[in-house]
């Protein structure tokens, strides 16, 4: 972690949705194991903040760094993450267990929307790869 910029604890589905779609999948097989129909249909909380549009930083990587800390701050789970580094391996284990016990709701990319304007057109497919909706305007 010395030699990282950024640290996070939380990983592959961790999200909200993530942990909804695991929960869902025990629930179908426990239905499915006790013959009972699947009737749970969860409503999310809706997305604050769910249309974005880029700060016009100086470069496309600074773009993308306060798009997405607009969305999950990325450095609040660096700076809790870091304070392992002063304790000792029981208490860094214990904290780092806490840390994932206790990860803030996060949702995934896929619940925004991200207004390009054309000389932002070459950022699309790279948000498009991390699962935004794009839209030039």
């Amino acid at each position: 972690m010395k030699n990282s910029e950024i640290g996070t604890a939380h990983i592959a589905g961790y999200a909200y949705e993530g942990k909804l779609n695991g929960t869902r999948v025990i629930f179908n097989a426990l239905c499915k194991f006790l013959g009972e129909e699947k009737n749970w249909n969860p409503i999310l909380p809706s997305i604050e903040n769910p249309v974005q549009t880029l700060p016009s930083m100086d470069s496309f990587e600074n773009n993308l760094y306060h798009l997405f800390k607009s969305i999950y701050n990325i450095d609040e789970d660096d700076s809790r993450l870091r304070k392992i580094l002063k304790m000792d391996n029981i208490n860094s284990a214990n904290h780092f267990d806490k840390l994932r016990k206790e990860y803030k709701v996060r949702r995934e990319f896929s619940n925004y929307t991200v207004l390009l304007t054309q000389k932002e057109v070459e950022l699309k497919r790279i948000l498009e790869n991390f699962r935004f909706e794009v839209k030039l305007i």
